[in-house]
């Protein structure tokens, strides 16, 4: 499998897998520039990539593989802590490969339990297997791998292709005589001894073609690299000009929220001044509560000293009141004139309409309810927007709230078993 198989013409290279797809080809170089943090891999942002490493010879033949595992962290940045050693364990497997089948190393085959964890087991064997579809990749050449061409023993790889110089497109046959043929090889005799080597113009021919030949793969090779070079560049580009965008950004952000700290600095601050003021005025208000508590007793005890008999004089003048059977006369409406006697004085006194509700033989709340009604006869719904006339009552036993104090849309209940005794009153 190897028949030319030089340590020079080995090349490296690199697959990822989506799946059992290849997603991404790259060269030992280019994967290397990925290992050391030059460039990202965005579409494979915080994933644990399989890949694996091949080592192949000229005829685009795999010699050796490794199936290893990568991780990329949030910015699809290569793990720097990865030191997996590729080249030594491929070179351990090309001495145990056979000319039908590479070398591989998976995670069953590596006798080092060390190295284990950082690799994965393909499905290699059969026609359907992954074996079977990478060697047809690799015969694809999309890496633009250098090939030495069939059949010969050139040591192409001993003087590089760009120093040879370009030639002109040659078949037997096609008319070039012998002074053409003799331009060319003085033309390349320098950078090709192997001219001079042979032994006809045949041979020669073969020679010039196949130098050509390989000429334009290391062109081809050139144009592709620099390519992608090109796309590199370009993407390092974007990513340099999205990081400074998200550094303007993060720095628009910082200048907010140093904006809200500050403003909600200031609202804490008038906060606690407010709660201070508040406090304040709280303790003004309880001292102002105690001091009407104060004031409602010292009323209290007034109107009981305003009750009571002042002095001597006061009881004399009471008791000359009694001796003397003088009546005093008092009005409270519904009750009429009330002749008080000198006993009955204080008692009326303390509450006049407490003694009218007594005379008229009902409660004093009633009483209260009926005083209302007969100083302003309208409706008394609780509804601000009607203000009905009603009928005046002017007996307060015969009074009853809900219904005298209704107008006809708001009264309880009907006033027709009331009609008589309102008359005969």
């Amino acid at each position: 499998m190897n028949a030319v198989g030089t340590e020079e013409a080995v090349q490296s290279a690199v697959l990822f897998f989506e799946g059992a797809r290849v997603s991404r080809q790259l060269k030992w170089s280019e994967f290397q520039a990925y290992l050391d943090g030059y460039l990202g891999i965005p579409e494979l942002a915080r994933q644990q990539v399989r890949a694996v490493y091949m080592e192949i010879d000229g005829q685009l033949n795999i010699l050796a593989q490794v199936f290893f595992t990568i991780g990329f962290d949030r910015e699809g940045v290569a793990d720097g802590r990865w030191n997996l050693p590729v080249e030594k364990l491929a070179k351990d497997a090309r001495s145990r490969s056979c000319p039908d089948q590479p070398g591989s190393v998976t995670q069953s085959l590596c006798s080092k339990e060390s190295y284990r964890q950082g690799l994965w087991e393909p499905e290699l064997a059969g026609p359907d297997g992954l074996q079977t579809k990478l060697n047809a990749l690799i015969r694809k050449n999309t890496l633009k791998l250098s090939v030495t061409a069939p059949n010969t023993q050139l040591r192409t790889a001993s003087k590089p292709a760009e120093d040879l110089p370009l030639l002109v497109q040659l078949a037997p046959g096609d008319g070039s005589d012998d002074r053409d043929v003799c331009e060319l090889e003085a033309a390349v005799a320098e950078s090709c001894p192997e001219l001079t080597e042979a032994t006809d113009q045949q041979q020669r021919i073969e020679v010039l073609l196949r130098l050509q030949y390989l000429q334009k793969l290391r062109i081809e090779e050139l144009e592709d690299e620099t390519s992608r070079y090109q796309q590199d560049l370009e993407a390092a580009r974007e990513q340099r000009s999205e990081s400074e965008a998200l550094a303007e950004r993060i720095k628009s952000l910082n200048e907010q929220l140093r904006s809200r700290v500050r403003v909600l600095t200031d609202a804490v601050e008038v906060g606690q001044a407010t709660e201070q003021q508040l406090a304040g005025l709280l303790d003004r208000i309880d001292q102002k509560n105690h001091e009407i508590g104060e004031l409602r007793d010292e009323i209290a005890r007034m109107k009981a000293d305003m009750l009571k008999p002042r002095n001597d004089d006061d009881a004399s003048i009471l008791g000359q009141l009694g001796a003397q059977k003088i009546f005093l006369t008092a009005y409270q409406p519904g009750a009429g004139h009330i002749h008080l006697r000198h006993d009955q004085l204080i008692d009326y006194l303390r509450n006049p309409a407490a003694y009218a509700a007594r005379k008229c033989g009902i409660e004093e709340e009633a009483y209260r309810r009926w005083l209302v009604h007969f100083e302003n006869p309208v409706c008394n719904c609780g509804d601000v927007n009607c203000r009905n006339q009603v009928q005046r009552v002017e007996v307060p036993a015969q009074f009853e709230a809900g219904l005298h104090d209704r107008c006809e849309i708001h009264r309880l209940k009907p006033v027709a078993d009331k009609a008589p005794a309102m008359a005969r009153a």
